[in-house]
């Protein structure tokens, strides 16, 4: 078997979902989850009294 021929195999398998669900993404190429604040958040200001 020679490295084209591999090639092939492997891109068809791949492409079949043959080798389960596989990405080609790396970590930078996602981008990052918001950051939600928790409803008592320290920073947030306190009630105005009227």
């Amino acid at each position: 078997m020679d490295l084209h021929r591999g090639a092939e195999v492997l891109l068809h398998e791949l492409r079949d979902g043959k080798l389960g669900r596989l990405t080609l993404e790396t970590p930078a190429d996602i981008p990052p989850e918001p950051v939600i604040e928790p409803d008592g958040a320290d920073d947030a200001e306190p009630p105005h009294d009227a």
